[in-house]
């Protein structure tokens, strides 16, 4: 969001915002900023009490949807609003229970991810909302990093791949529209590596574990 903007909101609501720009730009690539449609459709829900963790699995769920079914449409807020109906949207603040996260943290610990377990085990956050925003935010730095960290050859592969299959499509995009939708779709299949790394599947989790 531009930073003129979120100056004039409240503290809580700056740092939601953020936490939504930063999850959007992790799964779809591409500008590291929300348009100002997206910032003041993103402004309305926080208002209305729409939670951030609502907020991240519908981006989560637009991307699915979106590598099963490419769009020449661009990945925005207004394309996720539509799964924000289906779910309870403004989930009440509950008291949650430490150590929530074992389950993924052992997981991860067999899969070689050790640094992102020791995150999840040393979350204290005592109520089930911030909880997995604290996990979430560690998850986008693990993938962030995880895409970042593929070497030059693997990363063009994925990319190619993801390219080959869009433009197989036919959807009629321009060169910049498939690189961006190849670009997309080859982050997307990176981050369903990591299914357990969900935002529904960490809410499911930690809601589990309430007081």
């Amino acid at each position: 969001m531009d930073e003129g903007f979120t100056k004039v909101l409240p503290e809580e609501h700056q740092r939601a915002a953020e936490e939504v720009r930063a999850h959007l730009v992790a799964i779809r690539g591409g500008a590291p900023f929300l348009s100002s449609a997206d910032a003041r459709l993103l402004v309305g829900w926080l208002e209305q009490g729409v939670s951030v963790v609502s907020i991240l699995a519908a981006i989560e769920f637009e991307a699915e949807r979106r590598r099963k079914k490419p769009s020449k449409l661009p990945f925005t807020l207004t394309r996720v609003k539509m799964h924000l109906k289906g779910q309870n949207a403004t989930r009440e603040i509950t008291l949650g229970v430490s150590g929530v996260f074992e389950p993924i943290a052992r997981l991860l610990d067999a899969q070689n991810a050790g640094s992102l377990a020791s995150d999840l085990r040393a979350i204290t956050e005592d109520n089930v909302d911030s909880q997995v925003r604290a996990a979430l935010t560690k998850v986008r730095e693990f993938l962030v990093n995880a895409w970042e960290g593929l070497s030059n050859r693997d990363r063009q592969q994925r990319i190619g791949r993801a390219r080959d299959l869009v433009s197989a499509m036919d959807l009629g995009y321009d060169e910049a529209e498939l690189d961006l939708a190849a670009e997309e779709l080859a982050r997307e299949d990176l981050r369903r590596e990591w299914p357990m790394l969900e935002a529904q599947a960490l809410w499911d989790l930690a809601r589990r574990g309430v007081r």
